[in-house]
């Protein structure tokens, strides 16, 4: 009787094992966001200012079915549907971080089952919201700053209404009375008047994306509006300063109109006469183009606005 020795070629390695595991937790994984985020469109409410993650949903929704079929198809291809066990042992992590290939699909798979997101940012692929709404969240921000930078001397804390993105605004006061509030999204109620609250609409209920508020140490107090439109093109310019007539027109804090009710755009020259500072002086609506590097005349529309309660 001889001892031959013989090796028998199979790919049910320790290696394979480990990756196998790793691309049935991320099926897991999917399954689990696609349940949770089906959960929440189910219950999600209409909203007059956010685009709804219902409309968004379908494709995302290809998204992640398109992605655990592929990954189900590499299961059934070689080396993986030679595979007799899924698992992650320290044999089968020590042979993946020996193989550059290995450690690289490995390192992917582990990412794509944590929270956040992990390198560089820039490099980042994720969803985002529609361009419209960035735009209107950017707005907001710039206006706050520049209003806060404007008036430093007042205190100012940032209040946010049940944890929600929609209700965010920053409130500055002092000592002597004097407060001012830059609102995202205040919203004015259909009412004739009688409503607890001074802000409110006697038409539909309105919620302007910007609402600046000021009061004086004797108690005097007006508000202005602002409202985002990622429009540049002169006819849709045009279409949405209805939005702006019906805000001036519509809109109350205790019983008096709004100082203003301007449309904040990307980029000018749509309707040139709208941008007019003498039109916007005498008719308490128009245009303003704002964005990244041109934010001159909003700051300076605001100076003119605050200029009672300025340094």
């Amino acid at each position: 009787m001889l001892d031959v020795p013989c090796t028998e070629r199979h790919l049910d390695g320790p290696a394979n094992r480990c990756l196998a595991a790793m691309v049935k937790n991320v099926q897991q994984g999917i399954r689990r966001v696609r349940s949770e985020i089906s959960e929440i469109v189910a219950k999600e409410r209409e909203s007059a200012t956010r685009s709804s993650l219902q409309s968004r949903w379908p494709r995302r929704l290809a998204f992640l079915n398109s992605l655990e079929l592929d990954l189900s198809q590499i299961l059934r291809r070689i080396p993986f549907n030679e595979v007799t066990s899924s698992e992650i042992t320290s044999a089968g992590l020590t042979a993946v971080a020996a193989h550059p290939l290995y450690s690289r699909a490995f390192k992917f798979g582990w990412g794509a089952l944590r929270r956040g997101l992990s390198g560089q940012t820039s490099s980042a692929r994720f969803w985002l919201a529609p361009t419209w709404e960035v735009y209107e969240r950017w707005c907001f921000a710039t206006v706050a700053k520049g209003v806060r930078k404007l008036l430093p001397a007042l205190v100012w804390k940032r209040r946010q209404k049940s944890n929600s993105v929609d209700r965010v605004s920053w409130i500055g006061s002092d000592s002597s009375g004097a407060r001012v509030s830059v609102v995202l999204q205040q919203t004015f109620s259909a009412s004739n008047g009688a409503s607890s609250s001074s802000f409110y609409s006697i038409s539909g209920m309105r919620c302007p994306d910007i609402v600046l508020q000021k009061s004086d140490e004797s108690g005097g107090s007006s508000f202005l509006v602002f409202d985002a439109k990622y429009r540049t093109k002169r006819n849709n310019v045009l279409e949405a300063m209805a939005t702006a007539h019906i805000y001036r027109d519509a809109l109350r804090q205790d019983g008096e109109h709004a100082d203003g009710a301007l449309l904040l755009v990307p980029r000018g020259s749509g309707a040139p006469w709208l941008e007019a500072e003498e039109f916007q002086h005498e008719e308490k609506v128009g245009i303003i183009p704002f964005a990244p590097g041109s934010e001159e005349k909003v700051l300076e529309y605001l100076r003119n606005w605050l200029e009672d309660l300025l340094p």
